[in-house]
């Protein structure tokens, strides 16, 4: 007898509507799973100092995304929780001339890094750099995927 009640009493409970809430409530972090993402770097100028209080902005007109931060004492700037997407990023200083890196693809739960280097602005239009510039650095227009390849596991060709 005892199990048959034993039984009952599990039918019961399991038809309640505290049974049913409690479902509900335990399965909902599995529905509300978001794609993002993040993007960090640091903003500098040519001799490697950390630019404190540069703006960096992120957007994607495609999605109606824009968001603004300013680089910390160590010239680190972060956006967490950024939805998956083409993205443009323009780093700016004042006293330094702005930057921008254009088709920027962020992707899902893959965080990327980009550093910018801002160079001093010169009244009379110059850019002043110390040194000589670096023939292997030139600006890119093809679309740029950050961090999405490791290159463990490959072969050179």
């Amino acid at each position: 007898m005892a199990k048959a009640w034993g039984f009952l009493e599990v039918k019961l409970y399991a038809r309640s509507p505290l049974w049913t809430c409690l479902i509900l409530v335990l399965s909902s972090p599995v529905v509300a799973q978001v794609s993002t993402t993040s993007l960090r770097g640091v903003v500098a100028d040519p001799a490697g100092a950390m630019l404190r209080g540069a703006q960096v902005n992120l957007t994607n007109p495609e999605i109606g995304f824009a968001r603004t931060t300013a680089t910390n004492d160590h010239g680190e700037y972060q956006f967490l929780q950024v939805p998956a997407g083409t993205y443009t990023i323009a780093a700016s200083a004042p006293g330094f001339t702005s930057t921008r890196q254009q088709d920027v693809m962020l992707l899902v739960n893959t965080p990327a890094k980009l550093n910018f280097t801002l160079h001093r602005y010169e009244p009379d239009g110059a850019i002043s750099a110390p040194g000589p510039a670096d023939p292997r650095r030139s600006p890119r227009s093809e679309k740029v995927l950050l961090d999405a390849v490791s290159s463990e596991g490959m072969e050179p060709l």
